[in-house]
């Protein structure tokens, strides 16, 4: 006997039988709808900002730029589309982080590794003796 496997919608929360998208039919559908509106917007506005595809076509901007992120929105042929990074809320076409943000992030992160090298070869130097010859 086979095991019926369900789940909660993440959007509507309503029960439903386990898919690949972790959504119900209705909310399934839904999106799917949303998507295809998106695509006729920059079909016709190719030169549109996320906040203008936001506001043309009534979707939560919200929810276009977590499609963005997820790639389910492709936005290499669209110029003006873009994310916000998550650090100085500036324009960035992919990740999380503008290249700026996350220059800086590794920059620190490289310098955090040399201070600790440091710290651990003075102490290293602290512990050792050299005798005089």
């Amino acid at each position: 006997m086979s095991e019926l496997c369900v789940d909660h919608c993440t959007e509507c929360g309503k029960v439903y039988q386990k898919n690949i998208r972790q959504l119900c039919g209705n909310c399934s559908a839904e999106m799917d709808r949303q998507l295809e509106s998106l695509e006729r917007y920059l079909l016709r506005h190719r030169d549109a900002t996320t906040e203008q595809l936001a506001e043309g076509t009534q979707i939560p901007l919200v929810r276009i730029r977590g499609w963005i992120r997820s790639n389910k929105l492709a936005i290499a042929a669209y110029p003006n589309l873009a994310d916000h990074c998550d650090l100085c809320q500036r324009p960035t076409r992919s990740g999380h982080l503008c290249t700026s943000c996350r220059t800086r992030i590794s920059s620190d992160i490289s310098d955090m590794f040399a201070l600790e090298r440091k710290r651990k070869d003075q102490a290293r130097t602290a512990l050792s003796y050299k005798f005089k010859s």
